[in-house]
């Protein structure tokens, strides 16, 4: 059970959240929602976990929203030359060399210049000329999990030549296509879910896929489920656990 002074803390960040969300101020909602969110899961307060999904979710749908409008989308394959300086709103896609888990960098980084981004990872191109669209969460090490999708590349993005499949390393997709993945990759985590866990897991399934893909509503929203059903069952009394290489494929 959450202490007193717990659940009285994050009341106070909800109402914090609140406030910053009525006057525009949607990093320092979706900061304040974080914290709550950290705070309610290590005290097993899935009650209050559920009631901050809808806060937070609506502080990431206006960072993401206002990146969308920006109407541009770039190609990224070293963060470097956008962790430096000012970062301009908007869509990004890292590209070979940059991997999944450089989209952390570029987020946080656009996140303390407090720039709306949406940032996506492709991988290399497959001999069937399709783009893999990988995320990750951060500082998992080996024993994170991978969420990736294939999806046909845009247009001219791809050439066969003496049956070797090239693709344009800065090709950059039309904004459509951009949302489009977003989507798909974000369903693909939810999917994944394994309806046989505790709540609780799936709790903690879907913390660490709104980490890696901040961007995808219908995972706050599937979180809120998950909370309210872990709040009305015994908390596990075993720790979750996966094999050593659950994603062979994964960074």
């Amino acid at each position: 059970m959450t202490g007193a002074r717990t659940a009285t803390s994050i009341d106070r960040l909800m109402d914090e959240a609140s406030e910053a969300l009525a006057r525009a101020d949607y990093f320092g909602a979706q900061s304040k929602c974080e914290r709550g969110a950290t705070m309610a899961r290590r005290a097993n307060d899935f009650e209050r976990l559920g009631r901050i999904c809808m806060p937070w979710q609506e502080a990431r749908r206006q960072i993401r929203q206002i990146a969308e409008d920006a109407g541009m989308v770039a190609a990224v394959p070293r963060v470097d030359e956008y962790t430096e300086g000012a970062i301009a709103p908007g869509c990004y896609l890292l590209c070979p060399p940059a991997i999944a888990i450089d989209a952390h960098e570029l987020r946080d980084h656009a996140r303390r210049k407090k720039t709306p981004v949406y940032v996506l990872t492709r991988e290399p191109i497959t001999k069937a000329g399709l783009w893999p669209v990988a995320a990750i969460r951060a500082g998992g090490g080996i024993m994170s999990r991978a969420i990736r999708v294939l999806r046909p590349g845009p247009l001219g993005a791809a050439h066969t030549q003496n049956g070797t499949v090239h693709g344009d390393a800065k090709a950059i997709p039309p904004i459509e296509w951009f949302l489009e993945a977003g989507e798909l990759l974000g369903d693909t985590a939810i999917a994944a879910l394994n309806p046989h866990d505790p709540a609780a897991w799936r709790v903690d399934d879907l913390l660490e896929a709104i980490e890696a893909i901040p961007e995808h509503e219908k995972l706050f929203q599937t979180l809120q489920a998950a909370c309210f059903a872990a709040a009305k069952e015994p908390v596990p009394d075993k720790p979750r656990r996966r094999p050593v290489v659950d994603d062979p494929g994964g960074f």
